[in-house]
């Protein structure tokens, strides 16, 4: 198994869908979070992570099961 941190499985996970980080936004933005595209940058980063209603967003764009 490949270890990968959080901040690469968020960036490939978005390429993968072929999303910019501003699409990844404003699909965050239809669910009813408030997530820019600096934020999104960050956790791709691993700078700051995202909370958890944020994570289940993600999981569920992403097509990532929320239980591994």
């Amino acid at each position: 198994m490949i270890n990968k941190d959080f901040g690469s499985i968020i960036s490939s996970k978005r390429k993968e869908h072929r999303l910019s980080q501003p699409q990844l936004a404003a699909l965050m933005g239809e669910r009813g979070l408030d997530v820019k595209a600096h934020s999104i940058s960050k956790w791709e980063k691993n700078v700051n992570l995202p909370n958890v209603m944020q994570f289940f967003a993600l999981c569920e764009i992403g097509s990532i099961p929320k239980f591994v």
